[in-house]
């Protein structure tokens, strides 16, 4: 789209300016950091039935951390990842990416009796969502083909890695198994953004003309 010299106005540099401030991401951070620096922890040796049955700790789980070094590594990855993809999209749709990557990946531990604490699951699904977006504007002009085979070549192997990781550690202390559901759901629901708004929408094997008479 060509600017005009006119369009350039204080409102809508402020517009601009806001939309690519990381505020959901900066939001998120100062709730996680005041619950940490409060010292309000959640005890994974305390967890018990009770805990999945009140529907808001699904929720405010991604603020609560085991520790203040659960709390710092995590966080630092979230600035990252998180103002990446808020640059690449939006705040609303950090906070949807966030939000929903965090409720699915708890829907499907419950069934597993787990339960993830701390802003990792989130961390990994911004991280997913961040390449996905990254690879459809890489390949935004070619078509949807080439587009599939790119982010299958960027997520197959990580996904292959983390899913390897499970296996190996095992069902410990850390939630391996619940990055790697975040990291797919994240990346999920970004490919359904970028394929409903991928321009080349056309692929490489062509119809033939006559089925389309």
């Amino acid at each position: 789209m060509n600017v005009e010299v006119g369009d350039v106005t204080p409102r809508r540099v402020a517009k601009v300016v806001l939309s690519n401030f990381p505020v959901t991401v900066l939001v998120f951070t100062g709730i996680a950091w005041w619950l940490a620096d409060s010292g309000i922890y959640f005890d994974p040796a305390r967890f018990d039935a009770t805990v999945l049955l009140n529907p808001l700790n699904y929720f405010l789980s991604m603020f609560l951390h085991a520790d203040w070094s659960h709390f710092a590594g995590n966080i630092r990855m979230w600035l990252v990842f998180g103002t990446i993809l808020t640059v690449f999209t939006s705040n609303r749709h950090v906070l949807l990416v966030a939000v929903a990557s965090h409720l699915l990946t708890h829907v499907v531990g419950v069934f597993m009796f787990r339960f993830g604490i701390g802003m990792s699951i989130v961390v990994f699904a911004v991280i997913a969502a961040a390449l996905v977006r990254a690879t459809g504007y890489a390949f935004q002009n070619a078509s949807l083909d080439s587009l599939q085979a790119a982010l299958a070549g960027v997520l197959a192997p990580l996904l292959g890695v983390l899913f390897v990781v499970v296996l190996v550690a095992g069902g410990g202390r850390i939630g391996h198994f619940d990055h790697f559901l975040g990291f797919l759901f994240g990346g999920a629901i970004e490919m359904v953004y970028v394929f409903s708004s991928h321009e080349g929408m056309q692929t490489e094997r062509s119809v033939p003309e006559r089925i389309g008479r």
